[in-house]
């Protein structure tokens, strides 16, 4: 083959480098050399040497890959988390249950999508014996039940972390630990005949299970002992360490589901424990309190109405922050609100004002039912509030945005909607119109500004007509005219 090229000429430099694929591509890739290509891969998989490499590499490698979904498994929910995007979504009457149970879709979807890329290379084009000679109904339960154990340990983990970064940190720093030290130590120390001991050891670690699973398929290739259904259910050669493991698989799922539940009811009656029952205000407390406790917010009002006549009566509300040392006993205590009292009648607007740190946020979180008061009573529309429930009919816009980065602001909106119970693509653009949002509407959030982020925030409050509207420094990073369609708005 000649080409010639005008190395004085830079422009013909594209047409060159073009040629020249075109040309290797017809030198390696013709009909000819592709058949020779295929059938010098089907004598290397009929040889027994390539199940044994198999057995090797090939379980680290698969495993490896899939098991880093992990990790982004659980940053995703620590963002949401961090962002307090779980609240706000809590917050429009998303139920905790459905909240998870459509985490896990997602992230199942995802998971399911690499598999089945995964096995259609392995079984149908690679034609590896290890996915081909054993049960496919036996794969398929191996992967399914490790995608169950990976979210669900993903939405465990995730507890002890609040910032998005140390999760990412920790998280892929666990998971290469833990791979890598099995793969080597039964590759280099036990020569793939590991103690029984150890094994059952290591299959208390989620990340280790897709590994050993297959590892026991190649074994069963190599040895020409096909696991089946029936082996597994009669107990019976590698089908007994196969079917042990999907039934540590089994039982690992479920208690990570349950724990997550248990935590999240934990969370949410944890000040009704004694624990916390033990650092609840008393009254000689309140009245020794001295003068130097200045971020306190005290509000003075008759609360002797009738509660039908008030969308919001608050009465001796208080709470403390708390500082504890390793064996729980308190070693000091900030006040944030004490004995705080108000009413709030319909159609009226009520301000709460003070300096940094007085508690106005503290008295809307708890409002919101995003934390527990230590005492006193708070009843929203008719209904005393408490155990973590949110009230229906109220909606709140919280000190800082609660957006998703990649939806448009008319996604928004029709989530948004779409959780309150309305469907109607009308009432949407009507909400869009009505905070002059229309210019922006197919703008993703992360193109818009502070100002139009906040008056998305804003809009989001307002769909569905709430009865209380809790407002958080609404008007923060908004130009003028913005602050005044808010006043008007309001």
């Amino acid at each position: 083959m000649t080409v010639l090229y005008n190395e004085t000429d830079s422009n013909t430099l594209p047409v060159y480098t073009q040629l020249a694929l075109h040309s290797l591509e017809d030198v390696l890739f013709s009909k000819d050399q592709l058949l020779s290509l295929y059938s010098l891969y089907e004598k290397f998989v009929s040889n027994p040497g390539a199940k044994l490499y198999f057995l090797e590499s090939a379980p680290f490698q698969l495993s490896f890959g899939l098991t880093f979904l992990f990790s982004i498994f659980l940053q995703s929910v620590v963002m949401e988390k961090e962002k307090e995007m779980k609240y706000q979504l809590l917050m429009n009457g998303v139920s905790l249950p459905l909240y998870w149970f459509s985490k896990w879709l997602i992230d199942i979807a995802l998971y399911t999508l690499l598999v089945t890329f995964q096995l259609i290379v392995l079984s149908l084009i690679a034609r590896v014996d290890a996915f081909v000679s054993n049960s496919i109904v036996l794969i398929l339960c191996l992967y399914g039940l490790f995608g169950s154990v990976l979210t669900m340990f993903a939405y465990l983990i995730q507890f002890l972390f609040s910032k998005q970064e140390e999760a990412l940190r920790w998280s892929t720093l666990v998971i290469s630990i833990t791979i890598t030290i099995s793969y080597f130590v039964i590759s280099l120390v036990f020569k793939s005949a590991i103690p029984e001991w150890l094994e059952n050891l290591l299959l208390l670690f989620p990340f280790y299970s897709l590994y050993h699973g297959i590892t026991l398929l190649a074994k069963a290739s190599v040895e020409n002992e096909a696991i089946t259904v029936a082996n597994v259910l009669g107990w019976s050669g590698h089908g007994r360490k196969f079917g042990s493991l999907l039934l540590v698989l089994g039982l690992e799922s479920i208690l990570f589901c349950v724990l997550v539940i248990v935590i999240e009811i934990l969370n949410r009656y944890k000040h009704k424990f004694v624990l916390f029952k033990s650092s609840v205000p008393t009254t000689s407390e309140f009245q020794s309190l001295g003068e130097e406790e200045e971020e306190e917010l005290v509000v003075e009002e008759d609360v002797q109405q009738e509660e039908e006549d008030c969308v919001l009566k608050i009465d001796q509300v208080s709470k403390a922050y708390m500082e504890r040392n390793w064996f729980g006993k308190v070693v000091s205590t900030n006040w944030a609100l004490q004995q705080v009292s108000f009413t709030v009648k319909p159609h009226e607007i009520v301000g709460l004002l003070g300096p940094n740190g007085s508690g106005k946020t503290t008295l809307l979180n708890i409002l919101s039912s995003f934390m527990p008061p230590h005492s006193g009573t708070i009843v929203i529309n008719g209904k005393q509030m408490g155990d973590g429930t949110t009230a229906k009919g109220l909606a709140i816009c919280p000190q800082h945005n609660r957006l998703y980065n990649t939806l448009t602001v008319r996604e928004h909106v029709r989530v948004f909607s779409l959780v309150k119970g309305i469907n109607d693509k009308n009432y949407e653009e009507r909400m869009i119109q009505e905070f002059v949002l229309q210019e922006h509407a197919h703008k993703k959030v992360e193109e818009l500004s502070g100002g139009n982020k906040r008056k998305l925030m804003v809009a989001l409050t307002f769909i569905g007509n709430p009865s209380l509207v809790l407002l958080d420094e609404p008007s923060a990073n908004v130009c003028t005219h913005s602050y005044i369609f808010y006043c008007t708005k309001i």
